[in-house]
């Protein structure tokens, strides 16, 4: 298994995702949590990219979810890899061109997906559904405040940091989230968020075959699977996710995948244990 170290927001959508893939595949993992506003964490990287989620896979810098998503796909054997969208050609021309773990294949929100059917839904998880989250989560300052609840469980922030964060960045985020939604032209954001996940739901229904429930058709999530599930898991500490409960029929499929994907997989355990922990385990 790989060395991964990520550095994350523990809301964030784009690192759910990635900590949904590697609790799945059980690699064992830290995690470094991102001051939001000052991003001290992020000084060693370089100026050029201060986003996370960043992950440092065997030692080399890999940027953005879809990218390290890829990494990680290559790094694991292709018998794992196969299912998930990576195959066993893929695998075996990476290791012939000398890609080593931890190098990204194509920079894209399509990284991993092996037929166009899945490159196409892995798009849409990326310039859809993830675009749903900030004005709904962000859509009162109230909402704001208890997007910002995880600090109080960052041991590593001080407490001043700890209120600059929660305040200030509620605020900030409520104003973006405004911003967001005229760009989007998101009348409602609860609608429209309803609306994707109703759409998702439709592919797992024409993609279930046998009934399985998932897109992939079998026994366990596929790639597209875990990429919605880890987007979605991000909401579940907060309000909104209370509402998509009660008004859609999402719970099935994510309590199946959720299963599925397990706890956290904590590299401060030993090697391939698993370990439910704190902030970890609730909100992320």
């Amino acid at each position: 298994m790989p060395s991964v170290t990520l550095y994350q927001y523990v809301p964030c959508p784009y690192c759910n995702k990635v900590r949904a893939f590697l609790d799945y595949h059980n690699i064992p993992y830290t995690t470094v949590e991102v001051d939001p506003l000052r991003k001290k964490a992020l000084a060693a990287f370089p100026s050029t990219y201060r986003k996370v989620p960043i992950a440092v896979i065997d030692g080399r810098q890999v940027n953005g979810s879809a990218d390290i998503i890829a990494a990680l796909g290559a790094a694991l054997p292709s018998e794992e890899a196969a299912p998930l969208g990576v195959t066993s050609g893929d695998a075996a021309a990476a290791a012939a061109d000398g890609s080593a773990a931890g190098t990204p294949t194509p920079s894209s929100s399509a990284a991993l997906g092996s037929t166009e059917e899945e490159r196409r839904l892995l798009t849409w998880v990326d310039e859809t559904l993830v675009k749903m989250l900030p004005p709904n989560i962000y859509r009162s300052l109230p909402e704001s405040l208890q997007t910002f609840d995880y600090v109080s469980a960052c041991m590593d922030f001080s407490a001043a940091q700890k209120l600059a964060i929660r305040y200030v960045g509620a605020a900030a985020m409520y104003g973006v989230a405004k911003k967001l939604k005229k760009k989007y032209a998101i009348e409602e954001p609860r609608a429209a968020l309803y609306g994707a996940i109703g759409t998702w739901l439709g592919e797992v229904d024409a993609h279930a075959g046998g009934g399985a429930g998932f897109y992939s058709g079998g026994d366990e999530p596929g790639v597209v699977d875990l990429a919605v599930w880890g987007v979605l898991h991000s909401l579940e500490p907060f309000d909104t996710w209370g509402d998509v409960l009660a008004n859609t029929d999402v719970a099935g499929w994510y309590e199946r995948v959720k299963a599925k994907v397990g706890e956290p997989v904590l590299a401060t355990e030993s090697v391939g244990a698993k370990k439910t922990a704190g902030t970890e385990a609730s909100l992320g």
